[in-house]
Protein backbone atom coordinates (compact mmCIF):
# COMPACT_ATOMS: atom_id res chain seq x y z
CA UNK A 1 0.00 0.00 0.00
CA UNK A 2 1.37 3.59 -0.81
CA UNK A 3 0.15 6.68 0.24
CA UNK A 4 0.09 9.89 -2.36
CA UNK A 5 0.25 13.43 -0.40
CA UNK A 6 1.47 15.61 -2.91
CA UNK A 7 1.80 19.52 -1.08
CA UNK A 8 0.44 18.31 2.28
CA UNK A 9 2.04 17.52 5.38
CA UNK A 10 -0.17 15.23 7.52
CA UNK A 11 -0.76 15.74 10.88
CA UNK A 12 -0.73 12.23 13.46
CA UNK A 13 -4.78 12.47 13.67
CA UNK A 14 -5.13 12.41 9.37
CA UNK A 15 -2.39 9.12 9.46
CA UNK A 16 -4.44 7.51 11.86
CA UNK A 17 -8.19 7.88 10.42
CA UNK A 18 -6.25 7.25 6.91
CA UNK A 19 -5.00 3.68 8.43
CA UNK A 20 -8.60 2.71 9.59
CA UNK A 21 -10.17 2.95 6.77
CA UNK A 22 -7.71 0.89 4.94
CA UNK A 23 -8.85 -2.27 6.40
CA UNK A 24 -12.35 -2.83 6.28
CA UNK A 25 -12.82 -6.87 6.65
CA UNK A 26 -14.44 -7.12 3.59
CA UNK A 27 -16.92 -5.10 4.85
CA UNK A 28 -18.46 -1.79 3.11
CA UNK A 29 -18.84 1.04 5.23
CA UNK A 30 -18.97 3.56 3.13
CA UNK A 31 -21.44 6.53 5.37
CA UNK A 32 -18.44 6.24 8.18
CA UNK A 33 -15.52 6.93 4.99
CA UNK A 34 -17.59 9.98 4.17
CA UNK A 35 -18.23 10.82 7.59
CA UNK A 36 -14.47 10.42 8.42
CA UNK A 37 -13.56 12.40 5.25
CA UNK A 38 -15.78 14.91 6.34
CA UNK A 39 -14.07 15.31 9.46
CA UNK A 40 -10.63 15.05 8.29
CA UNK A 41 -8.93 18.02 8.59
CA UNK A 42 -7.93 20.58 5.69
CA UNK A 43 -4.71 22.59 4.36
CA UNK A 44 -1.09 22.20 5.27
CA UNK A 45 -1.84 22.76 8.70
CA UNK A 46 -4.61 21.01 9.20
CA UNK A 47 -6.27 24.92 10.27
CA UNK A 48 -8.19 25.21 7.05
CA UNK A 49 -11.93 24.14 7.76
CA UNK A 50 -14.09 26.13 5.69
CA UNK A 51 -11.44 25.15 2.50
CA UNK A 52 -13.20 23.43 -0.82
CA UNK A 53 -13.42 19.46 -0.15
CA UNK A 54 -14.83 17.64 -2.47
CA UNK A 55 -14.79 13.54 -1.84
CA UNK A 56 -15.68 11.08 -4.28
CA UNK A 57 -16.78 7.76 -3.44
CA UNK A 58 -16.53 4.57 -5.22
CA UNK A 59 -18.94 1.52 -4.31
CA UNK A 60 -19.85 -1.47 -5.68
CA UNK A 61 -21.82 -2.29 -2.89
CA UNK A 62 -24.42 -1.44 0.06
CA UNK A 63 -23.15 -0.35 3.78
CA UNK A 64 -23.50 -3.16 5.99
CA UNK A 65 -20.68 -2.05 8.73
CA UNK A 66 -21.17 1.74 9.14
CA UNK A 67 -21.28 3.09 12.54
CA UNK A 68 -23.05 6.05 10.77
CA UNK A 69 -26.28 6.36 9.94
CA UNK A 70 -27.67 8.08 6.81
CA UNK A 71 -29.24 10.81 8.50
CA UNK A 72 -26.03 11.79 10.89
CA UNK A 73 -24.25 11.51 7.63
CA UNK A 74 -26.43 14.18 6.16
CA UNK A 75 -26.84 16.37 9.10
CA UNK A 76 -23.09 16.59 9.03
CA UNK A 77 -22.63 17.21 5.03
CA UNK A 78 -25.44 20.24 5.56
CA UNK A 79 -23.49 21.92 8.37
CA UNK A 80 -20.53 22.23 6.22
CA UNK A 81 -20.91 23.66 2.83
CA UNK A 82 -18.02 23.45 1.64
CA UNK A 83 -18.47 19.63 0.75
CA UNK A 84 -19.27 18.03 -2.45
CA UNK A 85 -19.68 14.16 -2.39
CA UNK A 86 -19.66 12.61 -5.55
CA UNK A 87 -20.96 8.97 -5.10
CA UNK A 88 -20.28 6.42 -7.87
CA UNK A 89 -22.10 3.13 -7.58
CA UNK A 90 -20.36 0.07 -10.03
CA UNK A 91 -22.60 -2.74 -11.31
CA UNK A 92 -25.60 -1.18 -8.85
CA UNK A 93 -28.25 -0.49 -11.25
CA UNK A 94 -31.21 0.62 -10.04
CA UNK A 95 -31.19 -1.65 -6.88
CA UNK A 96 -32.30 -0.19 -3.06
CA UNK A 97 -29.31 0.37 -2.55
CA UNK A 98 -28.58 3.30 -3.89
CA UNK A 99 -31.62 5.42 -2.59
CA UNK A 100 -29.81 6.31 0.78
CA UNK A 101 -26.29 6.63 -1.37
CA UNK A 102 -28.31 9.83 -3.47
CA UNK A 103 -29.86 10.99 -0.07
CA UNK A 104 -26.15 11.19 1.36
CA UNK A 105 -24.59 13.28 -1.64
CA UNK A 106 -27.57 15.06 -2.32
CA UNK A 107 -27.10 16.73 1.50
CA UNK A 108 -23.76 18.00 0.09
CA UNK A 109 -23.12 20.86 -1.93
CA UNK A 110 -23.76 20.03 -5.48
CA UNK A 111 -23.45 16.45 -4.70
CA UNK A 112 -24.75 13.58 -7.09
CA UNK A 113 -25.10 10.31 -7.04
CA UNK A 114 -23.75 8.48 -10.57
CA UNK A 115 -24.54 5.24 -11.68
CA UNK A 116 -21.89 3.03 -13.67
CA UNK A 117 -23.54 -0.20 -14.89
CA UNK A 118 -20.38 -1.38 -16.79
CA UNK A 119 -16.75 -1.21 -15.98
CA UNK A 120 -15.95 0.09 -19.44
CA UNK A 121 -17.41 3.44 -20.86
CA UNK A 122 -19.99 4.11 -17.97
CA UNK A 123 -17.22 4.12 -15.22
CA UNK A 124 -15.28 6.19 -17.54
CA UNK A 125 -17.85 8.76 -18.05
CA UNK A 126 -18.78 8.55 -14.40
CA UNK A 127 -15.23 9.37 -13.35
CA UNK A 128 -15.73 12.52 -15.78
CA UNK A 129 -18.67 13.49 -14.26
CA UNK A 130 -17.14 13.64 -10.92
CA UNK A 131 -13.86 15.50 -12.43
CA UNK A 132 -16.90 18.32 -13.91
CA UNK A 133 -17.28 19.27 -10.53
CA UNK A 134 -14.29 20.06 -9.74
CA UNK A 135 -13.97 22.05 -12.79
CA UNK A 136 -17.22 24.04 -11.48
CA UNK A 137 -16.54 24.34 -7.99
CA UNK A 138 -12.94 24.85 -7.39
CA UNK A 139 -10.15 27.52 -8.64
CA UNK A 140 -7.31 25.61 -7.52
CA UNK A 141 -7.40 21.60 -6.72
CA UNK A 142 -5.08 20.18 -3.80
CA UNK A 143 -5.70 16.07 -4.14
CA UNK A 144 -5.37 13.65 -1.84
CA UNK A 145 -5.53 9.84 -2.95
CA UNK A 146 -4.58 6.03 -1.47
CA UNK A 147 -3.52 3.46 -3.64
CA UNK A 148 -3.81 -0.43 -2.74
Amino acid sequence: MKFHFKNQLKNEDQVSIINRQTDPNYATAWRDAVKSSVELPSGVSGGQENMRKFIILLTDGGDNSSRSSVQHVRNLLKSNPHVTVVIIGLLLGDSTLTGDMKLVAEASTDGVYISADDVGQELEDAFTAAASKFNERSQGIQLESLDF
